[in-house]
């Protein structure tokens, strides 16, 4: 069977027929409208999909814990926020001396900790207000003794000052230029000053009677 024969057999004729009607019905109007209409319609299906594996795959990724120690509770929310993820203040303490006021002192976990984005971070500040205790009673000791009391209630020793005494106790305790009573409310660490006796009243009434006689 030869070219022109093959080109002429009836189903060969079909067949360029069919790819000739073909061709005309791609160049029509209708199929025009439709392949794009198709084509927007499969864009806008697989920019959703990747979108949605793009969300699913970095929803819940691990991050570092920033460190929110010695900031402000407003500088922590605003930092929180930024990272996703949540606060709450669990505690406060009155002892963080190199902490100012209403600075987060500890937090839990700690800063570097791995975790999820949406992690409650839970923390620890210094308090806005001094610590007070109700004043110890350091009279009637030692001075010894009453500077060991004051360190461990965490007072300061101040002015000690002598008067005439037949004893070397502590008479009387003073705050600020003035007695201050056991029980009353004041701020921890601050300065109290004694009043102490020489213990030499004895000896100096025995030496009057000594020159009287």
């Amino acid at each position: 069977m030869n070219l022109e024969q093959i080109k002429n057999h009836p189903i060969t004729q079909k067949i360029i027929v069919f790819f000739k009607e073909l061709w005309k019905f791609l160049k029509t109007k209708l199929f025009i409208k439709n392949f794009l209409i198709a084509l927007g319609i499969a864009i806008a299906f697989f920019s959703c999909i990747f979108l949605f594996l793009n969300i699913f795959t970095h929803h819940g990724e691990s991050m570092f814990v920033p460190d929110f120690r010695k900031l402000s509770l407003k500088e922590v929310e605003k930092i929180a926020k930024s990272k996703k993820l949540r606060f709450e203040v669990i505690d406060s303490v009155y002892n963080a001396a190199d902490f100012k006021p209403g600075t987060v002192v500890g937090q839990t976990p700690p800063p570097n900790f791995k975790v999820k984005e949406g992690r409650t971070i839970f923390l620890t500040i210094k308090t806005f207000n001094d610590e007070k205790i109700p004043m110890p009673d350091f009279r009637s000791v030692s001075l010894i003794q009453a500077k060991a009391d004051m360190e461990t209630y965490g007072f300061k020793l101040g002015n000690i000052r002598e008067i005439p005494a037949e004893h070397t106790d502590v008479i009387e305790q003073n705050y600020k230029g003035k007695p201050i009573l056991p029980g009353t409310l004041i701020i921890k660490g601050e300065t109290i000053d004694l009043v102490i006796g020489k213990g030499d009243k004895k000896d100096d009434d025995q030496s009057s009677k000594k020159d009287s006689i």
